[in-house]
């Protein structure tokens, strides 16, 4: 099969997504490639923080004043998948209050908003904050759901007439007489491959952008950081929390839907995948957590996950400590920078300037192939952030439950409904699959449907589903079997995912689970390898 677009972005993450939606507002033809599924890499693996810039207003003033100026733009445009928690830069008796004073400079001259309230007043705010307390600072932080923010962008690619292909890994760039001309790409679930004749690349792999520039023979180096993140099963805080210090391990709490999230570590590994997590890793963070919010040591913890920053640095020094290095961005020009035209990569940033990091990589291209369209990214919303619903309103409509109906549309917008259309002549799709979060049968077939899911764990960045406490022994089996009906398959057809999603589960339960809590997960583990075989290798016990 031979197809041809104007341009083809390599990257699922919320830059690649954005880059593509970007060409796609600006009138392009373009196919988004992703070797996985949406969110795969650190978009999807962070602690869910939408900067004000405080963080960086001592250790990196431009990144600062990037975030800041990102912060206010994705609260007009990306409204549905933000909660504006506030954020508190918190001085223990423990901290330096020489950093103080410098953080309050460094806030004025990147013209972030910063309120110093007193400790009582911070504590009545957020009742579980430590005692200890010197200095707080109020800061215009909040909390962003990454896979929300990539799956609207995705929509928003389609819906201006670009493509979307998940599970389509890039295996060689094609370059004739000194220029990009086509990308070769494989579906890595069917083995069927493809040719897509192109005028531009956008390499936006992110920690694998170093390998796809190798596909077009040019060298690109990262420094590769890892960040370990623990998840608590209680919403520990409703601030951002934040040491007002020198960034460091362990220095933030974010609240996340129900639960908060500690983190986080930064190491420099070799590679994006396969990211080991020590035993010292969890209880340095847990020890954090609890120095910010006395009795965290004491909560019952769902999962770790680690996540890869992946960090320009053109010496490419990798020994370097990575905290060091900018969380800047850099747009590279691959025709004056390798001789090779019109190829562009667009690495190092963060989540949160993803937009503006799109926005220049898309201008570049635009100048140099003499497309004289500006952005828009910055005006024109994301699809589900146009418009909210009540949610007392819709679950009346429909008979729901209030929580079920607000997490509905906490995820999906204005979709819900659509959602919710089909209910009304088939109650049943109202029933609940995951209870947890919880998500309807309705809510599954949507999103099989129309959010391009081809695997359960694709399903689980769409709903949530399996994220819980139960992590997916409650609501795997029942899921499974919508999505092999949905996509015309035998149950068995989908065994192996069903083993594979409880292995990578498990996989993050692991190493945060003892004594009771522990016991319990293997005797759920021992049920399923009881009742199906439902386990790690080849559907057989690992």
């Amino acid at each position: 099969m031979a197809i041809r677009t104007d341009v083809v972005v390599i990257g699922g993450g919320c830059t690649g997504t954005g880059v593509a939606r970007d060409l796609a507002l600006r009138g392009m033809g373009v196919i988004l490639l992703e070797q996985v599924d949406l969110a795969h890499g650190a978009t999807g693996r962070f602690h869910g923080l939408l900067h004000s810039g405080g963080r960086y207003v001592v250790s990196d003033p431009t990144s600062a004043r990037e975030c800041r100026e990102e912060n206010a733009i994705l609260r007009r445009v990306a409204a549905a998948c933000i909660e504006d928690t506030g954020g508190f830069f918190v001085a223990t008796e423990d901290d330096d209050p020489a950093y103080e004073a410098r953080f309050l400079a460094g806030c004025r001259t990147a013209g972030i908003p910063v309120e110093e309230i007193s400790p009582s007043e911070a504590r009545r705010e957020e009742p579980h904050l430590t005692p200890r307390l010197r200095r707080v600072f109020r800061v215009p932080d909040a909390a962003i759901d990454g896979f929300d923010l990539v799956r609207a962008n995705a929509r928003g690619i389609v819906e201006n007439g670009g493509e979307v292909w998940t599970h389509h890994r890039a295996t060689a760039i094609r370059v004739r007489d000194g220029a990009v001309c086509g990308v070769r790409a494989k579906d890595t679930l069917t083995g069927e491959e493809c040719e897509i004749a192109c005028d531009w690349v956008v390499n936006a792999a992110g920690g694998w952008a170093e390998g796809v520039a190798a596909l077009a023979g040019v060298p690109l180096k990262l420094v590769l950081s890892k960040g370990t993140m623990v998840v608590a099963n209680h919403r520990w805080c409703n601030h951002v929390l934040n040491r007002c210090r020198y960034p460091t391990d362990g220095d933030i709490l974010v609240p996340a839907k129900q639960v908060c999230i500690v983190g986080t570590t930064a190491l420099t590994v070799p590679q994006p995948e396969e990211l080991g997590i020590e035993p010292h890793e969890i209880q340095e963070m847990v020890a954090a957590g609890n120095d910010l919010v006395p009795g965290f040591r004491g909560a019952r913890l769902l999962r770790a996950y680690a996540g890869v920053r992946p960090l320009y640095q053109d010496a490419g020094d990798q020994s370097v400590d990575t905290r060091d290095v900018t969380r800047g961005y850099v747009v590279l020009d691959h025709e004056a920078r390798d001789g090779v035209a019109r190829l562009i990569s667009v690495v190092g940033g963060k989540l949160t300037t993803y937009r503006r990091m799109a926005e220049e990589a898309v201008d570049l291209l635009c100048r140099k192939a003499g497309i004289h369209q500006p952005c828009r990214t910055a005006e024109v919303p994301l699809p589900g952030s146009e418009l909210w619903l009540d949610a007392k309103a819709v679950a009346a409509k429909y008979d729901l439950p209030l929580y079920t109906a607000q997490r509905l549309l906490q995820r999906h917008g204005p979709n819900a409904e659509r959602i919710l259309a089909d209910t009304v002549a088939a109650p049943h799709l109202k029933s609940h699959v995951c209870i947890c979060e919880p998500v309807i049968e309705a809510e599954i077939r949507y999103v099989i449907r129309h959010q391009w899911v081809r695997t359960l764990n694709d399903l689980r960045k769409r709903t949530r589903l399996g994220t819980g406490p139960c992590q997916g022994t409650g609501c795997t089996l029942k899921a499974a079997a919508i999505l092999a009906d949905e996509l015309g398959r035998d149950l068995n057809d989908v065994r192996q995912q069903v083993a594979d999603f409880l292995q990578e589960r498990w996989a993050g339960r692991q190493p945060v689970l003892e004594g009771v809590q522990l016991a319990q997960e293997e005797l759920v583990r021992a049920a399923y390898r009881c009742a199906g075989e439902f386990t790690a290798q080849g559907g057989r016990d690992a």
